[in-house]
């Protein structure tokens, strides 16, 4: 649905996960090119520092987590559904955070980022 295809040897199990696996990824990388945008537009300072498996990692700062949390929750779960109408399941983002120059075993869940980008716990 992204454009892109999968081909070779796969076992039952890669043959199952990739479509879905792979979907994701793209919605991530969509996402990430968004708020690499703002960033850039904004002139925040702020950053994105990579991305692992399904995460994006920020260098946020604080005076600029509210939007970012904002812009994330708007692009990676509104904006997403009209760039792919065959997207049709509700796409829900997680939050963690971790405190400057700790190891990332410290790293806590927060909750889901909710309308406008407020973060929902329970």
């Amino acid at each position: 649905m992204t454009g892109f295809r999968l081909w070779g040897p796969m076992d039952r199990k890669q043959a199952n996960n990739a479509p879905i696996q792979g979907t994701a990824h793209h919605v991530l990388l969509k996402l990430l090119n968004h708020i690499s945008d703002i960033v850039i537009e904004k002139k925040l300072q702020s950053c994105i520092v990579g991305q692992v498996h399904d995460s994006m990692l920020n260098s946020t700062c604080p005076d600029e987590e509210k939007y970012l949390d904002k812009m994330i929750w708007h692009y990676g779960t509104q904006t997403i559904l009209n760039d792919w109408k065959w997207l049709i399941i509700p796409v829900e983002i997680e939050k963690a955070a971790g405190e400057i120059d700790r190891p990332w075993s410290e790293v806590k869940e927060l909750g889901m980022l909710g309308l406008n980008g407020k973060v929902m716990t329970g």
